[in-house]
């Protein structure tokens, strides 16, 4: 198809331009382009890249903490409607069991939309574990009881249980051992200073 007349974002502004789409593929973006295909008129409408939201706990009344495979799939239909075509999909501070079983399930759809076209879907590109490693002083929203020491042993473990799939992690730098976790860790995935009274100097 051919989209005409649009405001396309493409080099750091808006430009009016048309796409040429061929085999639901852009093969074209230029000025006043031809086709025979199907044509649609797209003035006063913009076109930009798919938005990519690295941290999201869920949507449509569903979280990445506790949802079922099949929910977290429609929470990725509601992104896509919605212009978000990649997630990091975010857990929240929980119970060990629940923790497990929410890296499991977001690993499981993961694996599903690499051997499955999900056109119709936003990507779950990895997770970001937002929690536990954070202070009782700045937990913020993250139930305190479940708040636990930095652990390498756990984050080994549940990168084990998520195939690899823990891309970003959010921690309270204060915390024992942070730093040595950061200098152990800074290589496979992105660390992010997260719900911390930390002073300055060692942020």
């Amino acid at each position: 198809m051919l989209l005409k007349n649009a405001n396309v974002f493409i080099d750091g502004s808006f430009k009016l331009l048309d796409i040429s789409i061929k085999k639901d593929r852009i093969s074209e973006i230029g000025e006043n382009l031809k086709s025979d295909e199907e044509t649609i008129d797209c003035t006063n409408k913009m076109i930009w890249p798919g938005l990519f939201d690295i941290h999201t706990h869920g949507c449509i009344g569903f979280d990445f903490s506790k949802s079922t495979p099949v929910e977290i799939m429609e929470m990725c239909c509601f992104y896509a409607k919605h212009g978000v075509t990649s997630v990091l999909a975010t857990t929240m501070t929980n119970e060990p069991h629940q923790y497990s079983r929410a890296i499991k399930y977001i690993s499981e759809v993961m694996q599903i939309q690499k051997e499955t076209e999900a056109a119709s879907q936003a990507y779950i590109r990895g997770i970001n574990m937002e929690g536990p490693f954070f202070g009782k002083e700045k937990k913020g929203a993250h139930d305190e009881q479940y708040l636990c020491p930095i652990s390498q042993e756990l984050i080994e473990e549940y990168q084990e249980l998520s195939n690899n799939a823990i891309c970003l992690i959010d921690i309270d730098p204060s915390l024992p051992n942070a730093l040595t976790f950061i200098n152990d860790n800074k290589e496979n995935m992105t660390i992010s200073i997260a719900h911390t009274n930390c002073d300055y100097d060692t942020a």
